[in-house]
């Protein structure tokens, strides 16, 4: 069953967070597809990630389904990802193949009340349908530690 994982940002900007994650992910040679809510957060996301070397595509460029990573505005895993993250309070219900993924990783930002609100309402949604919720939240030295939460 899918891990589900919730990243509540509190000292780095989303873009910053999402870079680290990544990263790690590629360590481990994980697909990654990195759904967002906006085309314009997707560009920037993009231009940053760039800037920090992590190697990825935009859907509807040439080759996107070739990427280890891929930003991506809709729900359709072209590029056989095992590891979706959500960010920015989009959704993944939609998905016809979620539980082919092998992680989903929620991020949110604490300084925004509709994505924490959104975050509260798809843990809810995911412990009713019985997935297993891990909870992380942010160190002021932007590392993670891992809170019990229910």
């Amino acid at each position: 069953m899918v891990e589900i994982f919730f990243y509540h940002i509190t000292e780095n900007t989303v873009q910053d967070a999402i870079a680290k994650l990544l990263a790690k992910a590629m360590d481990q040679h994980s697909r990654v597809i990195v759904r967002v809510l906006g085309a314009d957060f997707m560009l920037n996301l993009s231009q940053e990630l760039w800037s920090k070397f992590i190697l990825h595509g935009i859907e509807g460029e040439e080759f996107a389904q070739e990427q280890p990573i891929l930003l991506t505005l809709s729900a359709a895993n072209i590029n056989r990802a095992e590891l979706c993250f959500l960010v920015n309070g989009a959704d993944c219900e939609d998905y016809e193949d979620f539980d082919k993924f092998k992680r989903v990783v929620v991020l949110f930002m604490a300084n925004s009340t509709q994505q924490i609100t959104k975050a509260r309402a798809q843990w809810q949604e995911f412990k009713r349908k019985g997935y297993s919720l891990t909870y992380f939240q942010q160190k002021t030295d932007g590392s993670w530690f891992k809170n019990n939460v229910d």
